[in-house]
């Protein structure tokens, strides 16, 4: 018997994009709000139901299948923090990696610092964003329920592993930058207004802006370091700088590849934050490319970029000049990891299916190989003023494995 699906209102609603008619006759359908909405999904849900309830065999297969490819451990590169070392590791089946610390790279007894499993009952709580204070003693990590864009931000202390009486709410599309162990910057939108379920909006979020936490003290204190208001559109993300006197803002417009950079000087005293609004030299201020932030020495700034460049390059710009220099000219392959650590670049590209690593230093833009397995770099950490390196290679012949330098 042919399975009949419920059905959808056709409407006559149309739009006219560059002087042509479009039809949209489900665009009412987009509103989660809609009493026509909530029926029709209704309707498919029990539709789906009844179809496998008469199915038990067919659902046991797909089920089986699906938990069989899945059901094998994984654990991430590792990273350096405070004479410990962290990664997240997923025993197969976990709904969320748990965040592990151990004493060294062979510890056989890690302990758990953060397990976003036990925050909701149906496993759906995501670990997002993450950032260490200057001194490594506090964790700084956003949340997302059920998929949403929203987030959360909370503390946790690295003695204790336990969360500091900080909640930052309304953050979305955020990063998180500390300032020395003062506080952070995070990127957040107006709340919203009315009996609305977080996450469910269709609406376009609009108005984003940057704020500046002070630790312990209530989110409604929080400093606004920057909004675009003729700009709603903007999304907008912060960073701080390697010596922590300048924090660096890129703006984005949509999901187009290219940003603005903006860079203000920080206070000399940390108290002085807040008292004066930040004055922003808009270093990059043209859609022409990405720049994302490498490190700096001094006034010097070095970022990658597609700026003339679609397969990326390193540069430098002086701040106080506007001069850009290139310091990695762009290769015949995609550049698709790019760090800084000390005075030395890390570069891997993208080379016949494949990423091949390369070192070098800031004044001799020479590349230098480095031997690795046939793969991808899957994922990669360092810190400026760290001796420690690693990263993580997969392949179809190779699950994945980890290397460390120093």
């Amino acid at each position: 018997m042919r399975s009949v699906y419920p059905l959808a209102r056709r409407s006559m609603a149309a739009y006219t994009m560059h002087n042509m008619t479009v039809p949209e006759p489900y665009d009412y359908l987009e509103d989660p709000e809609n009493p026509e909405t909530k029926t029709f999904v209704s309707e498919q849900n029990a539709f789906f139901e009844e179809y496998f309830a008469s199915e038990a065999e067919l659902r046991k297969k797909i089920f089986e299948s699906i938990s069989n490819s899945q059901d094998y451990p994984r654990t991430s590169n590792p990273s350096y923090i405070n004479g410990h070392y962290y990664y997240y590791h997923n025993s197969g089946l976990q709904n969320q990696s748990v965040l592990m610390r151990a004493t060294s790279l062979t510890d056989t007894a890690p302990s758990i610092f953060l397990d976003p499993n036990t925050m909701s009952s149906d496993g759906t709580t995501a670990l997002k964003a993450t950032a260490w204070s200057e001194d490594e003693s506090m964790l700084a990590y956003s949340l997302s329920d059920k998929g949403s864009d929203w987030q959360r931000i909370h503390v946790r202390r690295a003695d204790t592993v336990e969360d500091t009486s900080d909640v930052i709410e309304w953050a979305k599309f955020t990063t998180i930058a500390w300032w020395h162990n003062l506080g952070f910057f995070y990127t957040r939108y107006p709340a919203l207004q009315g009996d609305v379920d977080k996450g469910a909006e269709t609406d376009t979020a609009q108005d984003a802006f940057i704020c500046f936490h002070r630790i312990g003290r209530p989110q409604d204190e929080d400093v606004v370091i920057l909004s675009v208001p003729e700009h709603p559109q903007w999304n907008m993300g912060a960073s701080v700088s390697d010596c922590h006197s300048y924090v660096i803002v890129v703006l984005f417009d949509g999901c187009e590849p290219h940003n603005l950079v903006w860079v203000a000087e920080l206070p000399s005293v940390e108290k002085g934050l807040g008292s004066e609004p930040l004055v922003f030299k808009k270093l990059v201020n043209e859609f022409a490319g990405m720049y994302t932030y490498l490190g700096n020495e001094g006034s010097t700034f070095y970022f990658v970029t597609t700026r003339d460049a679609p397969r990326k390059k390193i540069v430098s710009i002086d701040i106080h000049t506007g001069q850009e220099t290139v310091i990695v000219e762009q290769q015949r392959s995609v550049l698709s990891q790019a760090a800084l650590v000390k005075n030395t670049l890390l570069l891997a590209y993208l080379e016949d299916v494949k990423d091949v690593f390369y070192y070098c230093r800031l004044e001799d833009p020479t590349l230098n190989a480095i031997p690795l397995p046939i793969g991808t770099i899957t994922s990669f950490f360092s810190d400026r003023k760290k001796d420690f390196v690693s990263f993580k290679i997969t392949s179809f012949l190779l699950p994945g494995r980890s290397f460390s330098w120093t």
